[in-house]
């Protein structure tokens, strides 16, 4: 029992096993664990004389830290809400504090999940990527296959995939010898590999059924 008047024990001490997780320990007793990435390597605790006043200081230290480290990272390059989420919870920062910093940061313009979809679309279908290709490396993101398609049609047309294709025909593959069944197979199944819709890639390739 703590005494009236009198602090916790509180402390930390590196996690046995991991070299950037440490575990809080009130009363030395463990309370939860802790990132470096996010608290540093000796991390001041706030004192307090009872368990609920100190939650709730550590629930204000864990914001600031927190958002701080987000808003390092964004520094360096855009981030989806998805994968902000999953790197603050991979760094163990609570789920309630997590959703109060991807509210913030979208607010202050620092999260733009469409601008940041708007700009990955259209770079990828200026290399000449194929539709579903997009489609799955947004799916790996995070994005679910639903909202991913969403996205590559509104910034695709079929007039922009056949120009893509027949980009890719007319530089990649301008050596191969179309007229050779074998060889248009090859660059048949290539085109298919990054992305291009079936019917499309038939088309103009003159590929029978």
């Amino acid at each position: 029992m703590i005494k009236k008047g009198s602090h916790m024990k509180i402390s930390c001490l590196p996690k046995e096993g991991s070299r950037l997780l440490m575990t809080v320990l009130i009363e030395e007793e463990p309370w939860r664990d802790i990132h470096t990435k996010i608290f540093g390597r000796q991390p001041l605790l706030p004192e307090s004389d009872s368990l609920a006043a100190f939650q709730e200081k550590f629930k204000k230290l864990e914001y600031v830290k927190a958002k701080k480290y987000a808003l390092d990272c964004l520094a360096l390059r855009s981030y989806l809400s998805i994968q902000m989420k999953k790197l603050l919870k991979r760094n163990l920062v609570s789920e309630e504090t997590i959703e109060e910093i991807l509210q913030e940061c979208t607010r202050l313009g620092y999260l733009n999940d469409n601008e940041w979809l708007e700009g990955f679309v259209k770079r990828q279908l200026a290399r000449h990527t194929g539709p579903q290709r997009i489609i799955c490396q947004l799916m790996n993101k995070g994005i679910s296959r639903v909202e991913a398609h969403k996205y590559v049609e509104m910034y695709v047309q079929a007039n922009t995939s056949q120009h893509s294709i027949q980009h890719l025909i007319n530089t990649k593959y301008k050596t191969r010898n179309l007229a050779d069944y074998r060889e248009k197979q090859k660059v048949f199944a290539a085109l298919i590999r990054k992305g291009f819709d079936i019917q499309a890639v038939k088309d103009a390739l003159k590929v029978e059924e």
